[in-house]
């Protein structure tokens, strides 16, 4: 099959819409808070095209994972899910898109969030004193303690 025929058989993704586990579908492109060393996970749903599309997760132009399944075939859906085991402070303001595509010869179906965190700026330093002094190490002691 040549290009052009390719071209014209192809019909482009109708939509794509990113989910987050734990609350829902990304509003306004943002997703979160979340805290430092929780984990997420994101899935990118494509609807409809064909053929089905290859659907990528990108933080900026670095391809971050490519696998994806077909989800429920009846409604021509197909699932990618990027998964962070435990996100650091380098993921706060991260903007990450999903992409679907089936033809080289068209521009990707894209969806982008961008990653908000519970955080302090800078990181916070916490500090003990006793009586107006600051305590270098301490060491705790219980007495008296019964089950």
């Amino acid at each position: 099959m040549s290009h052009d025929e390719m071209f014209n058989k192809a019909k482009p993704p109708r939509s794509v819409e990113v989910l987050d586990s734990q609350m829902g579908r990304a509003e306004d492109g943002i997703v979160g808070p979340y805290h430092e060393g929780q984990k997420v996970v994101l899935t990118c749903i494509s609807w409809r095209g064909t053929p089905l599309p290859n659907v990528t997760w990108w933080r900026e132009e670095r391809l971050l994972d490519e696998t994806w399944e077909v989800g429920d075939e009846g409604r021509q859906q197909v699932n990618n899910s990027l998964v962070v085991e435990r996100l650091t402070r380098e993921w706060h303001n991260a903007t990450l898109t999903c992409a679907a595509t089936n033809t080289p010869l068209a521009e990707p179906i894209t969806a982008s969030v961008t990653i908000k965190m519970f955080r302090s700026r800078p990181p916070a330093k916490l500090t003990w004193a006793f009586e107006g002094r600051t305590l270098e190490s301490v060491q705790l002691v219980s007495t008296g303690v019964t089950d």
